[in-house]
């Protein structure tokens, strides 16, 4: 599961420069999901994750780690900072994305640390500054037939403006830290495979200044989500298994009353999913998983969500220079609308990723969310394109261009972001 080297692909992540608005993709929320595993079985190896020997970092051996520190430099624009649908406001910013990754190079077993931090300075809109940073420890434990991994994690991130969740006369992105725990344990039989995952989450915000100036409570939004998830897979050919996987979630809020002076949004759910995963010669990889979720909230205002859930993700290998890469995701989102617990997410990306040559990279991508809320008449949708591309001199130098296009609508009521921005960025970054 720990990558115990920097490959191309992490290069690449490093390279990108995260915006105020990005595309969104189905990892836009607070929790990724405990669905998708790696289902790699070396069949097929995608753009972005071929080795290039001659572009990546060599690290500083000491005793038995490498370390890899970075340094991404970059300058961004946006044509509409505030995400409004009259008077736009446009500015540039600084980004300065310091890090550090520390691997072990173990035979067996490994642990692994990073930290960063996220720096945006705009020019003008100081509003709209962002001190994100993270840390991290992870460790990986080999048991004869079975592994354990472990993760804890520190984030200070932001919320932006493109999400469902962003409060809508918010003048700057939401901040919050959020404190993550995290146990998976794996046991590999001769044809089936058990997978035992547990995570607990806390997530505090911080309040923010409104457009009319005002402070916005944030801190009803302050929640710990703990989830339990079992699955069960069986190979069907040594290239493919079908697998079955039950996921329990708990969220709990630290007040009583919900944005709009309601009943708080604890909720318990159930999600159950059948699929497949699949790695075939030269052709596709992937893992589809389709289901039903269900939410229960403890107040009966709100009532309860329920419907067919999906996570999905296709990668097919057009030639050995493209890749071409599907993800979705179905799946339930809390709501800081007042009147509305919680509301169904639909995610779709497609991205396409070429080696035009061996150290230059081009990427185009789009994206399509729509979400519907529970118990209100708001509906929301958003669709994004964009692309880019990474230029490595050698192992130390690289650059990134990147450009995205975000449209926004919400229909009913109370009604959310109705906005479009354009955001381009280029950077450089430093390794060793």
């Amino acid at each position: 599961m720990m990558k115990l080297y920097v490959s191309a692909g992490l290069l690449i992540s490093a390279m990108g420069v995260a915006v105020p608005a990005a595309a969104q993709d189905v990892d836009e929320y607070f929790l990724n999901s405990p669905i998708p595993f790696d289902v790699s079985r070396g069949q097929n190896v995608g753009v972005l994750e071929r080795p290039r020997p001659d572009y990546e970092a060599a690290g500083i051996r000491t005793g038995g780690f490498t370390v890899y520190p970075k340094l991404n430099l970059g300058l961004g624009y946006s044509n509409n900072v505030y995400g409004s649908n009259t008077d736009k406001i446009g500015d540039g910013y600084a980004a300065i994305d310091p890090s550090v990754d520390i691997n072990s190079n173990w035979a067996r077993h490994s642990v692994s640390f990073s930290g960063g931090a996220d720096l945006r300075r705009f020019f003008s809109q100081s509003a709209k500054d962002e001190t994100g940073f993270y840390a991290s420890g992870a460790g990986h434990l080999d048991i004869a037939d079975s592994s354990i991994d472990g993760l804890a994690r520190i984030r200070r991130g932001y919320q932006s403006q493109d999400s469902g969740q962003f409060p809508v006369d918010a003048a700057q992105s939401v901040p919050f830290v959020q404190t993550t725990g995290q146990l998976r344990g794996n046991y590999q039989g001769s044809r089936f495979r058990l997978v035992g995952f547990a995570d607990v989450n806390r997530i505090n915000f911080d309040n923010v200044r409104s457009l009319e100036a005002t402070s916005i409570d944030e801190n009803t939004r302050d929640q710990t989500i703990a989830r339990g998830s079992g699955r069960i897979e069986l190979a069907t050919t040594s290239n493919s298994a079908v697998f079955l996987q039950g996921i329990y979630t708990n969220t709990g809020y630290d007040t009583k009353t919900a944005i709009g002076g309601l009943g708080n949004r604890d909720s318990h759910e159930w999600d159950g999913f059948a699929g497949a995963t699949f790695d075939l010669s030269a052709l596709v990889r992937g893992s589809i998983g389709v289901g039903y979720a269900k939410r229960d909230y403890q107040d009966v205002i709100y009532g309860h969500i329920a419907g067919v859930a999906a996570d999905v993700k296709l990668d097919y290998f057009l030639t050995q220079l493209t890749t071409l890469t599907l993800e979705g995701r179905r799946s339930i989102q809390d709501s800081i609308t007042p009147g509305s617990g919680g509301f169904f997410a639909n995610i779709a990306t497609l991205r396409a990723d070429h080696e035009l040559l061996r150290n230059l990279l081009l990427n185009l991508r789009g994206s399509y969310e729509r979400d519907t809320f529970n118990n209100i008449t708001r509906r929301d949708s958003a669709w994004s394109t964009g692309g880019g591309a990474n230029y490595f001199v050698n192992r130390r130098l690289g650059f990134t261009v990147d450009a995205n296009y975000i449209d926004r609508t919400s229909h009913g009521e109370p009604q959310g972001l109705t906005f479009n921005e354009f955001v381009g960025t280029v950077s450089v970054l430093f390794q060793l």
